[in-house]
């Protein structure tokens, strides 16, 4: 039974019981929870999306560095953030440059084929999507296998594919 749906003589009943000073107390505590209830300053639902907007990036990018697709595509389903946005990173990384620092070419394809990403944004240590794949793809003793997803990766990246991308990589 909740305290909503007593009757308001039990209520009455239960409040006479009641010494002054508790009861005024009570109409105090009331009375402050009431205003903050009705405080539009205060709105604890866009509280709530904001929390749960960061929970979702966090999760976002580690799925996305590891290789994770299905929860990538879980995630970015529920429409709520944006994935090329890097200003909410502190350290303006997207999902794309986190796939590509944990060697996640295949999450990293898809994000490049469903998303408008710039290849050439650049976090806070200066490294780009196109950045990374370029140093990686320098690199000795890579597999046949990620030297080919890198060359494939770099090539959709430079070129211009009208229409699915709004950036030119120079």
């Amino acid at each position: 039974m909740s305290f909503y749906t007593l009757p308001e003589e039990t209520l009455l009943g239960i409040f006479k019981l009641l010494n002054t000073k508790t009861l005024a107390r009570t109409a105090q505590t009331c009375h402050f929870f009431n205003r903050l209830a009705n405080d539009k300053t205060l709105d604890l639902a866009k509280g709530k999306q904001a929390r749960l907007k960061n929970q979702l990036r966090g999760d976002l990018m580690v799925a996305a560095r590891h290789n994770d697709l299905d929860t990538v595509k879980t995630i970015l389903a529920k429409d709520i953030i944006d994935p090329t946005d890097a200003s909410t990173s502190i350290v303006g990384k997207t999902p794309l440059h986190a796939a590509l620092e944990g060697r996640a070419y295949k999450t990293a394809a898809y994000l490049w084929r469903n998303y408008s990403f710039d290849p050439n944004l650049k976090d806070y240590y200066q490294s780009s999507p196109i950045s990374i794949l370029q140093e990686r793809s320098r690199k000795m003793g890579l597999t046949p296998k990620e030297r080919k997803q890198i060359e494939s990766l770099l090539t959709l990246m430079t070129e211009n594919q009208a229409g699915c991308h709004k950036c030119i990589v120079s």
